[in-house]
């Protein structure tokens, strides 16, 4: 469970404005391309007039219903978003609000999505997973302690925004690996610095909620499907726990190079995500011996039917695969890995 911090030093430090119209904002800035549309709202391109700073604005049309899970999300992310300020989460400059209308004035992310790059790549070296899971849990970690649960973690949601000075030891850009065992190295060869060249961003908080105490529980279906955790869809009571397994799903994807669910329909996938188990997935999963016995010992942890039995954020960021260090949080050693994996409560 995770330690929860007090939020009476979360105030909001954003400007909030009330505006007539979407004129008023026209007079300041000027917008270009459409950057992405979701279910809650669309985002464009703005740039200020005065300076030039660009920034990603997502407009979101207030419903008259506020019980409606549309109608909360506004809501929900301006809460969160104004209130909570992380590296690894997009950051707000400014909130424009109407009558009908709200303007989040966002830091512009330019390397797209995990998904675009997932896409792109086809599939994470373990170097270059861990470093965006590093970024991801530390985002996460900081959201549980303050009693935020996210409830919609995937690939989609976690924005890259690149970094042009980053330097490897040589002083040259690094490469960032394409295959599996590859690690990152400058011009010589020798070790990349920095093996990332972007810094992630976990965004889109319409359907998440703070918990009113630490131990409150939750009963709502919500979030994508794909990274849906058990509890959920076996609509039971669940905790920020469920942001672990989607995490789990995040980077099972990163270093497999896919979902690790087959289903075509829906319904379908909700009895493969009963179902589930990471143990018997390894056993037919080629690429799974491909794995360092630490990182399938982290997923074997963070893919837990049990979200009693499955790992917090913070003894994810502690386990030996993301610290590279011998003896992390909870795994102990191979046998006491492949007793999880293949744990009956599993089945």
């Amino acid at each position: 469970m995770a330690k929860w911090a007090s939020t009476d030093d979360t105030a909001s430090v954003v400007p909030f404005v009330k505006i007539d119209s979407c004129q008023q904002l026209e007079e300041t800035f000027q917008f270009g391309e459409k950057l992405g549309e979701g279910a809650f709202g669309s985002v464009l391109l703005a740039l200020r007039i005065s300076d030039g700073h660009k920034f990603a604005v997502k407009k979101m049309v207030k419903k008259k219903d506020p019980k409606t899970q549309y109608g909360k999300s506004w809501e929900n992310e301006i809460h969160v978003l104004s209130r909570h300020r992380h590296p690894n989460i997009v950051a707000v400059d400014a909130i424009y609000e109407s009558e009908n209308s709200c303007y989040l004035f966002m830091e512009l992310c330019d390397g797209g999505n995990l998904a675009d790059e997932l896409q792109r790549r086809t599939q994470f070296a373990e170097q270059d997973a861990r470093c965006t899971l590093r970024q991801l849990g530390s985002a996460l970690s900081y959201l549980h302690r303050h009693r935020v649960v996210h409830r919609d973690l995937k690939l989609h949601n976690c924005l890259l925004k690149r970094i042009p000075s980053a330097k490897t030891t040589d002083g040259s850009s690094p490469r960032f690996c394409r295959r599996r065992g590859e690690a990152a190295v400058d011009r010589k060869g020798s070790p990349a610095t920095h093996p990332c060249p972007f810094v992630v961003k976990l965004t889109d908080f319409g359907l998440s909620i703070e918990l009113r105490v630490s131990d409150q529980s939750l009963g709502d279906n919500v979030g994508t499907p794909a990274y849906q955790a058990p509890e959920i869809v076996k609509c039971s009571s669940y905790t920020e726990k469920c942001d672990v397994w989607s995490l789990g799903i995040i980077m099972f994807s990163l270093v497999h190079g896919s979902l690790p669910y087959s289903s075509r329909s829906e319904s379908d996938l909700i009895d493969e995500i009963k179902d589930f188990n990471y143990g018997r997935l390894c056993n037919r999963c080629k690429t799974c011996s491909e794995l360092s016995a630490e990182c399938r010992a982290a997923l074997s942890h963070l893919l837990v039917q049990s979200a009693v039995d499955r790992w917090s954020t913070s003894e994810f960021m502690d386990s030996a695969w993301v610290t590279e260090k011998s003896g992390g949080a909870r795994e102990g050693n191979i046998f006491a890995m492949m007793r999880n994996m293949n744990r009956t409560g599993d089945k």
